[in-house]
């Protein structure tokens, strides 16, 4: 078909590991990346056509990773982009050192053999060494000149070229908005707007991932005018910072925040938004994330004017002694808080947000679970509630 490809998922399986950090999450990626070699080259039509496949050779042609929103996932993503690197420049290096003749193929790696046995004590010392070892220190060393020429091969390339050569983009998990709290986006997205001529604000709360897009976009030479198009036309993921209507100048919004890091960047998009005041509905979501986030909860709230906790949506887990709803929120009281309200019952949450709501206010419901049925009881409510309800 002139060449053209049908992108096909593959799914690599499910993996446990001992723990959650970055080094163990790519030594685990570099695991299945060395089985997927292995069975590869063990194929019969491998064998037949000699077309055996390194790890270097698969990773290097790794253009992007899409991930959780957590720390240890972009750190993950950082590792990563530096293994497509160094893999990149290997293999890059590898095909200069093959196409050497045999006599210069043979002198490269006896000389570098040699700086290394006298680097690392000497030959009395190699002598010593297993076969096993020596077999692995031979591999490395013939990684490190591949790597060299690879080095040197790429810098004569132009920066077009090495852009696309060194291509890695990460992608955090879009049900999840970490990104939009980190600090400056917002300026980046109002200079991204200023060098491509948009006017904003566009119909994007989530600015920082709106700048992302736009700088992969522009990297990748996509005119300006259809990055300015395309981020018009967005409309927003369901239940994240979903504005549910606006009911006697107040307005509704749901979001899945369940994360204080979520939380935290959803009442900041609401606080630039210009609402009088920000009430929320908060419904945490599970025992063990409650206890695991319990001093970053307490913190999380401060951008709103009010808060309503509900208990504590179970997701099937058995509940934790001294973790609930009201805990929670005697908690964030404590933390200094001004205005926090505890009901177990959602349908008393959603009489005091009833009760404190004016014109101009926003109520955000938040959580996980199930309060995201409360957006329409709050309504059909608000629709049936007196005008002069707040008159004195």
């Amino acid at each position: 078909m002139g060449g053209e490809t049908t992108p096909t998922t593959r799914t690599l399986g499910v993996s446990s590991a001992p723990n959650h950090t970055a080094c163990t999450q790519l030594q685990g990626w570099k695991d299945i990346f060395n089985d997927l070699c292995s069975t590869y080259n063990k194929a019969p039509t491998s064998s037949v056509h000699l077309n055996q496949v390194t790890m270097a050779q698969l990773i290097a042609k790794a253009t992007a990773m899409n991930s959780d929103h957590a720390e240890d996932q972009k750190s993950v993503a950082r590792h990563w982009k530096e293994l497509k690197i160094e893999s990149e420049r290997e293999v890059r290096g590898e095909e200069i050192l093959l196409s050497k003749s045999a006599t210069e193929h043979a002198s490269v790696i006896l000389n570098s053999m040699v700086v290394h046995i006298e680097h690392d004590g000497g030959y009395e010392r190699w002598n010593a060494l297993d076969d096993e070892e020596k077999r692995k220190q031979l591999t490395e060393v013939h990684k490190q000149i591949c790597v060299q020429f690879g080095n040197e091969a790429f810098a004569a390339l132009s920066n077009e070229d090495q852009k696309m050569a060194d291509l890695f983009i990460w992608m955090g998990c879009c049900m999840h908005k970490e990104l939009n709290s980190v600090k400056g986006g917002n300026s980046s997205m109002m200079a991204w707007w200023v060098e491509a001529g948009a006017t904003g604000p566009m119909l994007l709360m989530n600015k920082d991932n709106a700048a992302a897009a736009a700088a992969v976009a522009l990297y990748l030479n996509v005119p300006a005018d259809l990055i300015r198009a395309g981020l018009e036309e967005f409309a927003g993921v369901g239940r994240r910072f979903d504005v549910k209507g606006v009911i006697k100048d107040i307005t509704l919004i749901d979001d899945y925040g369940h994360h204080p890091a979520e939380i935290r960047a959803t009442l900041e998009a609401a606080r630039g938004c210009n609402f009088s005041r920000i009430l929320v509905l908060f419904q945490p979501h599970r025992y063990t994330r409650t206890k695991h986030l319990w001093d970053d909860f307490c913190s999380a709230f401060n951008q709103a004017d009010m808060v309503v906790l509900m208990d504590i949506y179970a997701a099937g887990e058995p509940p934790v002694s001294g973790i609930t709803g009201q805990a929670l929120a005697d908690a964030i009281r404590a933390a200094g808080h001004k205005s926090v309200i505890f009901h177990s019952s959602m349908q008393k949450g959603i009489e005091e947000l009833l009760r404190a709501a004016r014109p101009g206010d926003a109520i955000l419901t938040i959580g996980a679970g199930n309060v995201s049925r409360a957006p329409g009881e709050l309504a059909v409510l608000l629709g049936a509630r007196v005008s002069l309800h707040h008159a004195h």
